[in-house]
């Protein structure tokens, strides 16, 4: 069995059929993306048209479907670079480049964002959220970009919520003196929320101890601050208190020193009445040898001028000093000597006599002998001691608690949140009017162009200029495709601060109304008013070889600059190469006002009146249908003045109200004539001319051909001309059946004479008093009612040339 089975594993294979490998197939090609092909339809649209705001839309949402950062790239820098102010876009493209796995980049489109538009909120939020979601972040950088939005956005009405998201931030830090300061700061700006900001903040800071809330200088300022003022305080109390204390002790002394002089007064008197009764004379100081020569008529006379003399003082009298007193006692009987000379010797054992002290009062003296003089010096002696000062008290130290310190601070909160408040509501009906405050490419309606006009006049006149910048700043984002408001903003900042003037003009003229011809003219006239020739003349080129060529305002404004640099040559150039380009068209509107300014512009600066008529008379030739071309020619000659230049405008009236050759009605269609009513016009104005300037020979010629062309006034002929064709329409139609229903034999009549054909009648006249309600004004009247419009030379009505973002239209003729 094992046998076998070896002999059919060892058997030759069966023959089978050959079958070829099958060949590897190419791989099939993938198909057209087709939003790729989208995307370069509309790449190819936005540059033909960059102010295409719809294809660029459309082409940055085709990007970020793509997927392919190199185009999103490329589609979102030429977009902001049209609309810089879009802060949503520029959010967007840091977006695409965070799913790109690229954050330093993310980081730089931001920083380009809020360069481009600082005053946007939004996008400093978003930028600090970024920031803050990077990995290994450190909060100073967060609070940074936080901080550096708050310079732009932080007094805006509107930036409740870049305030919300900074406290957020803040309050996961748990900083406390950091949310103090924004508590503090956001009291100060008027913005829509201030109220709820307040409540917040008192509701924050009541459990809150002063260092926690209050800045270290500003704790260390307040703390000094009221320890100064209880330090003059202090002084200010005591200096009081010294000062009552010695305006007392004088009184006391005074008082004293009054009572004691009564009382020694007294006591000298006493004795002296008291010996009246007996004829007692008063003991006398001197000892007995002075009163030895005295007679006692001399006794008596003295004790009776004793009595007299003691009486005031018995009384009361105070005022007369204790020596006089003394000194008439000792006078009072004659050849007595004083006490000091009465006292006795000095034992010769006793002290040596001590010199004595004439400052001592002389009731000092008595004291030894009259115990009530020495009462009553006692008595002086004390009020003296009273009067003098004393030693002022010991001051306390001066202690400020952390408590009072936190009252004045939060005081002060309140004061700015009052001042803020007022602000607040001041701005709030200007800020309630500015319903779109952010950018769109639509125009904003007149009330909020107005409103914003209003506002910005009142922050001028405040005076507050970074909050008028500010204000600008946040207008020029809703209006930044207004030429009008960024003049404005140069001008106040020519004011206020030179050096800000040029570099705000910069961003108008190379970013937000580079297409406006108005930025770019003014940009020049700015130039030339600074000094600065060569750059104003590099802004004409740039305007008329890029920005709007061949625009009429911007050549005569370059021709004027070139005629106030004195180069007349190239200011003759400008008008001259435009003329020309329009004189080669057909119907150009333009070419009659550019050959009235340049006939005037060569009289005017080179005296050249040959070469002015020349350029009038080819433009009269070329377009005779406009009226204010013949009237600025007339107007011409008036200006040269002379006998010829009335000739010569009597001539241009004639060639303008002749009639034409192959009709007026055809003439005027194809533009060869003037309308008849203007033809008339000019005819009535030559007879007042010719009356002004002329001869007697030049009015009556000119008075027969007015009668000649223009007899009667044209609403009255051409009511007859329009008459006269209604009755023939009407004759015409009316004769028309009656030929159809001739009779058979008028045809054999055919043979005989041709009938004669009948001449229709004149138009029927008018009867003279409804011929009276047609008649305009007699001829003076009506050339002085022509006069009226005389000068008018710009009727013209051009369309409107390079609207900036479809939004406000140009100059343009």
């Amino acid at each position: 069995m094992d046998v076998e089975m070896e002999q059919v594993e060892h058997a030759a294979p069966v023959p089978t059929k050959e079958t070829s490998p099958a060949p590897e197939t190419a791989p099939a090609a993938a198909p057209p993306n087709p939003d790729l092909e989208t995307y370069n339809q509309r790449w190819q649209t936005v540059q033909a048209d960059p102010q295409d705001f719809a294809s660029w839309t459309s082409l940055l949402t085709i990007a970020d479907r793509l997927d392919d950062i190199e185009k999103i790239r490329a589609a979102y820098d030429a977009f902001l670079a049209e609309y810089p102010l879009c802060y949503g876009y520029w959010k967007k493209y840091a977006d695409a480049e965070v799913r790109h796995q690229d954050n330093d980049m993310a980081a730089h489109v931001y920083e380009r964002g809020v360069a481009a538009t600082p005053y946007s909120g939004d996008l400093w939020a978003h930028y600090a959220a970024f920031k803050k979601g990077l990995p290994d972040v450190a909060a100073d950088d967060v609070r940074s970009i936080y901080e550096r939005g708050l310079a732009y956005v932080g007094s805006d009405y509107n930036s409740q919520t870049f305030w919300d998201k900074y406290f957020a931030f803040e309050q996961e830090g748990g900083s406390t003196l950091h949310i103090a300061s924004l508590y503090s700061r956001v009291l100060g700006c008027p913005v829509r929320d201030l109220d709820r900001y307040y409540t917040s903040f008192k509701n924050y800071i009541h459990p809150l101890a002063a260092a926690q809330i209050v800045q270290p200088n500003e704790y260390d300022a307040i703390r000094l601050r009221l320890e100064s003022e209880r330090a003059v305080e202090q002084a200010k109390t005591a200096e009081a208190a010294k000062a009552a204390a010695e305006a007392k002790a004088e009184v006391e002394a005074a008082k004293a020193a009054a009572e004691a002089k009564a009382k020694a007064d007294a006591d000298l008197v006493t004795p002296a009445v008291k010996a009246e009764p007996t004829a007692e004379l008063p003991k006398v100081e001197g000892g007995a040898g002075a009163v030895e020569g005295t007679t006692d008529a001399e006794m008596e006379l003295a004790v009776d001028e004793k009595h007299s003399d003691a009486a005031p003082a018995a009384n009361g009298d105070v005022d007369q000093p204790m020596a006089e007193v003394k000194q008439e006692d000792t006078e009072m009987v004659p050849g007595t000597a004083p006490e000091a000379d009465a006292a006795p010797a000095a034992p010769l054992d006793a002290p040596p006599e001590q010199p004595e002290d004439i400052s001592k009062p002389e009731s000092d003296s008595k004291a030894a002998d009259d115990p009530a003089a020495a009462d009553a010096t006692i008595t002086s002696h004390a009020g003296v001691a009273g009067a003098e000062p004393t030693e002022p008290p010991k001051t306390e130290p001066i202690v400020v608690t952390d408590e009072e310190i936190k009252q004045v601070w939060v005081r002060q909160q309140d004061e700015l949140y009052e001042q803020t408040k007022q602000e607040l509501l001041r701005r709030k009906p200007f800020e309630d009017a500015a319903r779109r405050p952010y950018f769109h490419i639509k125009p904003l309606d007149g009330v909020q162009l107005f409103n914003w006009i209003r506002y910005l006049d009142y922050m001028e006149a405040r005076g507050d200029h970074a909050a008028t910048v500010t204000l600008y700043e946040r207008c020029l984002v809703a209006c930044a495709n207004y030429p009008e408001f960024w003049q404005r903003y140069v001008r106040f900042l020519e004011r206020t601060d030179p050096k800000a003037s040029k570099p705000a003009l910069e961003r108008a003229v190379m970013g937000f109304c580079k297409r406006r011809p108005e930025i770019h003219l003014f940009a020049a006239h700015f130039d030339e008013r600074h000094g600065d020739v060569d750059g104003a003349r590099a802004r004409y080129k740039q305007l008329l070889n890029s920005v709007a060529p061949r625009l009429l305002e911007a050549v005569t404004a370059a021709a004027n600059f070139e005629r106030r640099q004195g180069n007349l040559e190239a200011a003759c150039h400008y008008l001259s190469e435009l003329m020309s380009e329009e004189k080669s068209k057909e119907s150009s509107r333009i070419y009659p006002f550019l050959a009235i300014h340049y006939a005037h512009f060569l009289r005017r600066n080179t005296g050249n009146l040959a070469g002015a008529r020349k350029v009038l008379d080819d433009a009269l030739q070329q377009c005779p249908g406009v009226r204010s071309l013949w009237e600025a020619a007339v107007h011409f000659e008036e200006l040269v003045s002379g006998p010829e230049a009335v000739a010569r405008a009597l001539d241009l009236y004639d060639r303008c109200t002749v009639s034409p050759p192959e009709g007026a009605a055809a003439a005027t269609a194809a533009g060869r004539c003037l309308p008849e009513r203007d033809r008339e016009e000019l005819s009535a104005r030559s007879v007042d001319f010719a009356d002004m300037y002329g001869t007697i020979e030049q009015v009556k010629v000119v008075s027969a051909r007015h009668s000649q062309r223009f007899m009667l006034p044209t609403t009255v002929t051409a009511e007859a001309r329009a008459a006269a064709t209604a009755k023939r329409v009407a004759e015409a139609s009316a004769a028309a059946p009656a030929a159809k229903s001739a009779r058979p034999d008028a045809a054999a009549a055919g043979s005989g004479p041709t009938p004669t054909v009948a001449v229709p009648p004149p138009p029927p006249m008018m009867p003279p008093a409804a011929a009276a309600g047609y008649y305009p004004p007699a001829p003076p009247a009506a050339a002085a009612a022509a006069y009226s419009s005389y000068y008018g030379y710009g009727q013209y009505q051009a369309a409107p040339q390079y609207p900036g973002y479809g939004a406000y239209p140009g100059y343009g003729y």
